[in-house]
């Protein structure tokens, strides 16, 4: 039996749990059937192998980025108006009028990744900046971390939101002090008062966002991830892709428990459903729950109010008691919970909710997640361990807005923003994620330096106690993503009968300066033992 791919002469680490190190891996019908020295693999090469000499470069494992939102990065690149480099509410409004000017009189307009820290005038637009834009389209405004939305004055119109409307449950509608009328800036579940009245993009123009993501996500050595808050049309989109022979990489799905009134999480019990439907390709991972909102938007929950706001401490976007009663449901019907918890009151809340379920329905390999988990403090740390709760880390987001959060969130509790070291210290089980789609990027590499240095793009280190090593860093793209999907069987290392996805770097991480880390590029992506990407040379 020949391999139908022979990689040699290279680097190879496993990240298997005896670290060990090879020079070659031979790969046949999408799996890896030997691992060791060049000689090792010599009888595998046939006259039909490729044969890829690596020239002693370093092959990972493919990465596993266990948070993301590839149709929010795709769909925003080919059809909004890309605000995330703005300097001001003013260059926003130029960069709006230019679609306008492109656009159909009466079209929505989406614009995307403002972040009022970045802006000249340090605060949101408003509606009022909005209508020197446009008034005769509706425009709708993202903030970075898609927690947050701002309409115009048309666009408020036709959503029904005036100053009679009350703040849902859960959410905030921003109001003039002296007025009462609406800013057109709308928090958490207000926001979704906005997207019930935008047009949801078709599956063909999801399908074209996915096409653009999965290219750039290849880039980036990624070959399985979590698509982090599924919803009945984006499903859709995945399996026509699958069917057209136009997924190149792999999907764990986290369904929304609920979509604009769709109760999906009914819909699966119903169906009887469970965690792990479908299969390497594509399959349910999980059911996801919103507890809380975002730390830049200033609406993750804490105990403690945000720097300089005495009376806000963030928003709980779902009551404590719904939330223990829709985790009991999913946690009953197999399905692994995966509750978006980032300030320490929110966390608390999902804990308690997780601890309720297996209080009843007691089940040892449960993998129950919080994802990102973003101000962690010694007393939750302890209550994840207890549990035997799974974290999805957004520690990448340290590198673009570590300043950010430190204003924020003040000295004291930014020593448990993303405390990376502490996870692992408790024992608990820990992957790293990008979450693209409110990030820019999904560069495992920016994670990994994050994680080793804890320094931001400008280099200023944020809580440097909770660095980790890079082999721990890598763990935490890899092996540790596979085990938050049940896969650690199947992928996160490289062990003779695991999934063929590797990537091949342009440089040692383990032996580069922790400066250079942020820099290494992925030369080759492997899925399935198919090359995916291959690095154009500089």
């Amino acid at each position: 039996m020949f391999a139908d791919l022979v990689l040699i002469n290279g680097k190879i680490i496993c990240v298997d749990d005896k670290d060990s190190s090879a020079e070659s891996i031979a790969v046949k019908q999408g799996r890896i059937i030997r691992v060791g020295g060049t000689t090792d693999i010599q009888d595998l090469v046939g006259p039909d192998t490729v044969i890829l000499d690596l020239n002693g470069k370093v092959v990972l494992p493919g990465f596993i980025d266990s948070h993301t939102h590839p149709a929010i990065y795709g769909t925003s690149l080919v059809f909004e108006v890309d605000c995330s480099e703005a300097s001001s509410i003013v260059n926003i409004i130029q960069k709006i009028m230019k679609k306008v000017r492109q656009s159909p009189k009466g079209s929505w307009i989406r614009a995307y990744g403002y972040d009022e820290h970045k802006l000249a005038e340090k605060r949101p637009p408003t509606r009022w900046d909005l209508d020197k834009a446009t008034s005769e389209n509706p425009v709708a405004i993202r903030r970075i971390c898609t927690h947050i939305v701002v309409l115009n004055s048309l666009a408020l119109k036709i959503t029904g939101i005036n100053r009679e409307t009350p703040d849902p449950e859960g959410g905030v509608i921003d109001r003039d002090p002296a007025t009462g009328e609406p800013t057109g800036l709308l928090r958490e579940k207000a926001a979704e008062l906005a997207w019930k009245a935008i047009p949801d993009y078709t599956v063909e123009e999801i399908k074209q966002g996915l096409k653009l993501a999965f290219r750039d996500i290849l880039s980036w050595g990624i070959t399985t991830i979590h698509d982090a808050g599924v919803s009945p049309d984006l499903i859709q989109a995945y399996q026509e892709l699958r069917a057209e022979g136009k997924l190149p990489l792999r999907v764990n799905l986290v369904i929304k428990e609920e979509h604009f009134g769709q109760d999906l999480l009914s819909a699966l019990t119903t169906l009887r459903i469970k965690s792990g439907f479908g299969d390497e390709w594509l399959k349910i991972t999980g059911i996801k729950f919103i507890a809380d909102g975002s730390i830049g938007g200033r609406t993750a929950a804490l105990y403690e109010p945000y720097a300089g706001e005495t009376e806000n401490s963030g928003i709980l976007a779902i009551e404590p008691m719904t939330l223990n009663d829709k985790v009991m449901k999913a946690h009953k019907n197999g399905l692994q919970v995966c509750i978006h918890a980032i300030g320490d009151r929110a966390i608390d809340m999902a804990l308690n909710a997780i601890e309720i379920a297996l209080k009843e329905n007691p089940q040892l390999d449960h993998r129950h997640r919080i994802e990102h988990c973003g101000v962690c403090t010694p007393r939750q740390l302890q209550r994840i361990k207890k549990v035997g709760a799974f974290v999805s880390a957004s520690t990448s987001f340290l590198y673009e807005l570590g300043d950010t959060f430190r204003a924020i969130l003040g000295e004291e509790y930014m020593k448990w923003c993303y405390p990376h070291r502490s996870f692992i210290d408790y024992g608990i089980v820990v992957a790293g994620n990008s979450d693209l789609g409110a990030a820019h990027s999904a560069n495992s590499f920016l994670g990994i330096y994050a994680s080793a240095t804890r320094k931001n793009w400008k280099g200023k280190v944020c809580a440097g106690e909770q660095s980790i090593s890079v082999k721990e860093a890598i763990r935490s793209y890899t092996i540790e993503g596979a085990r938050l999907g049940f896969d650690e069987k199947t992928r996160g290392s490289i062990e003779e009968g695991k999934l063929a996805d590797l990537v091949v770097l342009s440089e040692d991480p383990l032996s580069v300066p922790l400066e250079h880390l942020k820099d290494i590029k992925v030369d080759i992506t492997i899925v399935n033992g198919e090359i995916r990407f291959r690095r154009e040379e500089d």
